[in-house]
């Protein structure tokens, strides 16, 4: 994924740990875009793809689902069926672009 944002010569940054909600940072068109990798798990014939917004955690309690809602700018999806990156946005309903 970042090797294909480097390729199309989009400034990728990395966070300094792994408590960040978000994977990598990028900086299209000079305004920072905090990026949450994910991999579908099903692509639909019309060329949609499916992926969880969410992540879990396993606790003492059990497993725990946590949203992004705020914290990501973008999700970038990986769609192994097609081989293709797609972005959508996390404020609204996921875009093929």
């Amino acid at each position: 994924m970042k090797s294909d944002l480097v390729n199309r010569e989009i400034p990728v940054l990395t966070p300094a740990y792994d408590t960040d909600p978000y994977d990598l940072v990028i900086e299209p068109d000079d305004e920072f875009r905090r990026l949450q990798i994910r991999t579908a798990f099903e692509a639909t014939t019309d060329g949609a793809v499916r992926f969880r917004t969410w992540s879990a955690r396993t606790r003492s309690s059990g497993h725990e689902r946590e949203g992004h809602d705020g914290r990501v700018d973008l999700f970038a999806v990986y769609a192994p069926a097609c081989d293709e990156v797609s972005l959508a946005s996390a404020r609204g309903p996921a875009r093929r672009r």
